[in-house]
């Protein structure tokens, strides 16, 4: 009886550590995903000169301040 929960006990941990396993890779090959919500008001962007688009912009942001308040 003490054999049987033993080998189900260490199938259990090979389990969560494999899980932990690949939540680790998946972590590593594709990062974390944040999700901010829109900010109520204008973020403050200089330009140099005036932009006219045509197509759609992609902008990657390299740094942003941010500015967490209470849950």
């Amino acid at each position: 009886m003490y054999r049987w929960l033993l080998v189900g006990g260490l199938w259990a941990l090979v389990g969560v550590l494999g899980a932990f396993f690949w939540l680790g890779w998946q972590v590593l090959q594709t990062g974390v995903a944040l999700r901010l919500e829109e900010p109520r008001a204008a973020l403050p962007v200089k330009l140099a000169t005036p932009v006219i688009l045509s197509t759609p912009l992609e902008v990657r942001v390299v740094s942003l301040p941010l500015e967490i308040s209470e849950p």
